[in-house]
């Protein structure tokens, strides 16, 4: 059985090859596709890792892969026996689509796949830190907000932005549970079926075989209506087993505060800065002035003697977290089994916040003649703490001359010394240590069951149907001596202290589908691949809310003990379905295997958009060409692959709220009339909201040459009858209403290469790299969003606004930047020259003048990395890139030019503001007086200004990973069949072209974590 056997075939045109394959631990490998390159001829390795195939004359190798391993390919005489090693990059020869697998070669669409394996050595912590580093086009974005909060899920977009900012929620509620995505998010396809991110970022990833990116229309259109933003198959390890194996990995992770970004002020600078800016000579009576300068020598004192209260340390920690999984597989022939168990507790850099989950997955399979059945049952258990210690912001701002303990080294529960100069300041470290609670629980169930049958010879059938739920419990408890309430003195005020939020959320889910798929070869040079789908689905979900105040005592902390419900609030409730229907069709023709085609048709029904616009069509049609099996490319030494794609087509966004589109009344339940209930409308119907869709563009070339791989695509996608909330005019009794408002064009090059300069029997290097571009433009607004533009304005406009504003111009890009043109600091005056829509010099700044100055979205964004092995050693790195783009710096306008002095500032404020007349200045404090509609007047905050938009380029060193595999023959000494030690870093550093604060709400953290792995 060993041997290959040259049997002459009936015509003598051909010989036959047999052998076996394993798998990298030695055991029988099912299911591996052994080809014959350059022709249609192909088997697959039965149970126990057999094959036999016919292989033409003239014909003298073979070709072994398997989604997740390396693709081996071998002389005809050296294929008795193989040995399959898992991937350590990018999957090519099979593209997975959650509906169909399909062979590279016979695939039009764009699309990315990576292994398992590949995604753990870039990061060990979730399946987003690694896709960050791999695929630039999926653009999974830094939030300079929430930092590195173990409790914040990612945005993300992919080929750019393509649809407007919209709730999606009920007014005025603030949805805690992960029922309905950014609009801007891909559709995520675990097994077959939809999940969320929240569910990919929690999922354990020891159990992913592979994550496919589907990027253009020939690659999504199987799933239409819900495909325009990209679609992210996963598919977790199948059942390979015919023997008992236990797979355990441990984590031992720490979370290190970065506050690379932050440079604030010590004790005696801060004092300076006050100095001379007259905080103490402020005074409106002599005794207030002999006070402030009583107070200042105080101060001035305590920061001489070496005092200075660093604040951003005190509610930061070094986070120790620990995770474990451990994976059971065992079957032999017809049934087979596995079970994963895992643990994850992270504990991060903000003391006591953390997110601690616990899942369990157990996949069953059944084999019996030509019918397959499986089960794949998930149950997983999240819970989630924020840190009673506040938001980091709070300890940005407060002073360093300030200590949070008293003589006695108790904690105080106010700061300041004195309410004439500084009012009441809370201290947040006091605040801590009170029963403040603020937690949630997420518990979360999904099974999956699918049969799938094998009628005839090429024909698949599969019916599928999958049940999910989720239940959520939140709760927000700030008991009445916290510093939130400080401020809170009158006796109405007293009774109200306190406050409890309590969130309840339930959702549930039904999917079903049924598939059948067809391949057959005709006459050698003809192939033909089919497939149909149907799928029925449906989604509920509600989530309430409560909100009471007034709780006597922190030891009170049920909202039984509650006062009142929170003035000027009752309970809300939020409830939504959203059913969908969807037939789909493909089929693809293969010549010679050289030239293909391939078309698809969807039909979609969803319930998100309005009653006369229920359905949509969506299709693709796509044409591929493989070079390298032409004849005079055939015999090029080294050529594997040379591809050029080619696609259109239009799918669809139902991502949407579907009770928005419709109206919906809510029970008047303040008042009665006649002893009736009263019922007003919830919000303004629609009937006539359109779908989303995107038409789309793509042009591919794929080539693999020796040991070089590149990939390169061109697409132009152009989103229409965009989806948003837009302003009404109130007499209508509503403020908003949805409506298709626009058109926005998105086009770009993303190019991957990949070069191993070096492999052999010992080891590898391999070497890689990525870009993408991406130019966004407004092509079409509807009137609507006039009015919207001009409110825009109006806020703008007010005299205390500093924040960008959103407005949406034809020809513009959606995340544009909009300030008025500025010269700087006039160096006699300080004040600020502007350039208005005359082109003239001016001091008055006028929101009318208002232009466009950048955007925040890159230009372009790239990836690079190397991982080498040697002997069982690996060292890999990998960084990513961005630049093209503006930012505002909002950091400069609040920390520096509109510093307030009364509290912590930017070190900056010491050099960089006018003083005095002649001073060459980047920052004024020379504002104009602003006349307040109620009396009076007040100094403007600095307004919208080109002085402030930067240029943002950034590099980040996003991950690096040291590890060993111990060799086969000193595992099995340990009565082992692998076993590997590894040492990474995430987040290690990020250089930046304009200097931030970072992570305002929670900080950043660079993640070291040390992984044991072994295999039984």
């Amino acid at each position: 059985m060993f041997t290959a056997n040259f049997v002459s075939a009936q015509n003598a045109k051909s010989y036959a090859v047999q052998g076996v394959v394993l798998d990298q631990s030695g055991a029988p490998f099912t299911g591996v596709s052994v080809t014959v390159p350059g022709t249609t001829n192909g088997t697959t390795t039965g149970q126990k890792g057999d094959y036999r195939l016919l292989v033409p004359r003239g014909r003298d190798s073979l070709r072994f892969s398997f989604i997740g391993y390396k693709t081996v390919t071998l002389h005809a005489r050296d294929a008795q026996l193989v040995r399959m090693q898992e991937e350590a990059a990018s999957v090519d020869e099979v593209v997975v689509t959650g509906i169909f697998s399909r062979k590279a070669e016979s695939y039009t669409g764009a699309a990315t796949t990576i292994t398992g394996e590949a995604l753990k050595k870039i990061s060990g912590m979730n399946v987003f830190q690694s896709l960050k580093s791999i695929d630039p086009s999926l653009n999974i974005m830094t939030n300079l907000t929430a930092g590195s909060n173990p409790n914040a899920l990612p945005d993300m977009q992919l080929r750019g932005t393509s649809t407007f900012p919209t709730s999606g929620g009920a007014a005025g509620m603030d949805l805690k549970g992960n029922y309905i995505g950014n609009p801007n998010t891909p559709l995520f396809i675990l097994d077959g079926f939809e999940t969320t991110v929240q569910r990919i970022f929690d999922m354990d990833m020891n159990r992913i075989a592979s994550v496919t990116i589907l990027k253009d229309a020939a690659a999504k259109a199987i799933y239409g209506a819900k495909a325009a933003n990209g679609v992210v198959v996963i598919e977790t390890k199948p059942l390979l087993a015919n023997e008992t194996r236990i797979t355990y990995e441990g984590k031992l992770t720490l979370e290190m505060p970065d506050l690379s970004s932050y440079d604030l002020c010590n004790a005696l600078e801060k004092l300076q800065i006050e100095k001379a800016e007259g905080l103490y000579d402020n005074a409106k009576t002599p005794g207030d002035l002999v006070e402030y300068q009583q107070l200042y020598n105080s101060r001035l004192e305590w920061a001489k003697a070496g005092n200075s209260t660093y604040w951003l340390s005190k509610p930061l920690r070094t986070g120790v977290g620990h995770s474990h999984s451990v994976n059971v597989e065992m079957g032999e022939n017809a049934l087979r089994a596995a079970a994963t168990f895992a643990y994850k507790n992270i504990n991060g850099v903000m003391k006591d916040s953390g997110r601690e989950t616990l899942s369990g997955d157990v996949k069953l399979e059944y084999r019996y003649k030509k019918i397959k059945f499986q089960n794949i049952m998930s149950v997983w258990n999240v819970n989630s703490k924020e840190s009673p210690y506040g938001t980091f912001s709070q300890y940005a701002t407060l002073n360093p001359y300030w200590s949070p303990y008293d003589s006695e080294g108790r904690l105080v529960q106010v700061l300041s010394e004195t309410n004439s100069l500084n009012g009441l300041v809370g201290n947040p470290l006091y605040d801590a240590t009170l029963s403040t609670r603020l937690h949630t629980n997420n518990l979360n169930y999904s099974n999956n069951f699918y049969v799938e049958v094998l009628p005839i010879d090429g024909l698949r059938a599969v019916a599928r149907i999958g049940i999910s739920g989720q239940r959520l419990e939140d709760e927000a408890f700030y008991p009445s001596n916290h510093s939130k309430f400080v401020t809170m003195t009158t006796p109405e005020e007293i009774v109200r202290k306190g406050s409890y939020t309590m969130i309840y959320g339930k959702q549930a889910t039904l999917d079903g589908n049924f598939i059948l798929q067809y391949s057959k070869d005709i006459a050698k040079k003809h192939s033909i691949n089919a497939a149909f789908n149907m799928l029925l689905s449906e989604n509920k979900f509600t989530e309430s809310t409560f909100k009471a105040e007034g709780f006597p005592s922190d030891k009170m902390n049920n909202i039984s003990y509650a006062r009142q419900y929170a003035e000027g609030t009752t309970p809300q409730s939020y409830d939504v379905i959203r059913r969908q229907v969807q037939f789909m069709g493909n089929f693809s023709y293969t010549y010679d295997n050289r030239y293909v085609i391939e078309g698809t048709i969807n039909y979609s029904g969803a319930s998100s958009f309005g009653s006369n616009n229920r359905w949509g069509s969506f299709w693709s049609v796509g044409a591929s060409w493989n070079l390298h099996n032409e004849k005079f490319l055939r015999n090029v030494r080294d050529l594997t692959s040379l591809r050029l794609r080619a696609s259109y087509g239009r799918d669809g966004n139902s991502n949407f709220a579907s009770n928005n589109s419709y109206a919906l009344y809510n029970y008047l339940t303040s008042g009665q009339y006649n002893g009736f209930t009263g019922a007003i409308l919830q919000n303004m119907e629609n009937p006539n909201l359109k779908w989303q869709v995107k038409d789309q563009y793509n042009i591919g070339f794929d080539m693999m040459y020796k040991r070089i791989s590149i990939n390169a695509n061109y697409y132009y996608n152009q989103t229409k009858n965009l989806v948003s909330n837009i302003s009404i005019v109130p007499s209508t009794g509503f403020n908003t209403v949805d409506d298709n408002l626009g058109e926005v064009m998105n086009r770009g090059w993303e190019i991957s290469l990949g070069y191993t300069p070096w492999q052999s029997k010992d080891g590898f290097l391999n070497i890689s790299g990525a870009i993408t571009t991406n130019k966004n433009e407004i092509t079409k607004l509807s009137e609507s969003m006039r009015a919207f533009n001009e409110l825009q304005d109006k806020l703008a406009a007010e005299y205390n606004n500093t924040a960008p504003v959103r407005k949406y111009i034809e020809g513009m890009p959606l995340n544009a930047i909009w300030a008025v043109p500025s010269q700087g600091i006039d160096p006699m005056t300080g004040r600020e020259v502007f350039i208005n829509r005359e082109g003239k010099r001016t001091y008055d700044w006028s929101e009318k003048d208002m232009v466009y100055c950048g955007q925040t979205d890159p230009k372009y964004r790239g990836t690079v990395g190397f991982n080498v092995e040697y002997k069982g050693f690996g060292l890999s790195a990998y960084g990513t890139y961005e630049g093209g783009c503006e930012y505002y710096n909002y950091t400069l306008v609040e920390r520096v030019e509109d510093a307030n002095i009364r509290v912590n500032v930017d070190r900056r404020v010491l050099q960089g503001r006018w003083t005095t007349p002649g001073q060459n200045a980047l920052y004024t404090t020379k504002r104009p007086s602003y006349q307040l509609e109620t009396g009076g007047s007040a100094s403007a905050a600095t307004r919208l200004t080109s002085r402030f938009v930067q240029k943002r380029d950034e590099f980040s060193i996003s991950s690096l990973n040291f590890y060993y595999n111990f060799s086969e023959s000193v595992a099995r000494k340990m009565r082992l069949k692998r076993l590997q030690l590894k040492c990474s870093m995430d987040n290690v550093a990020t250089f930046s072209s304009i200097r931030l604060e970072r992570g305002t709400s929670y900080p950043f953290a660079r993640t070291l974590y040390f992984t044991l792995l072994a295999t039984f």
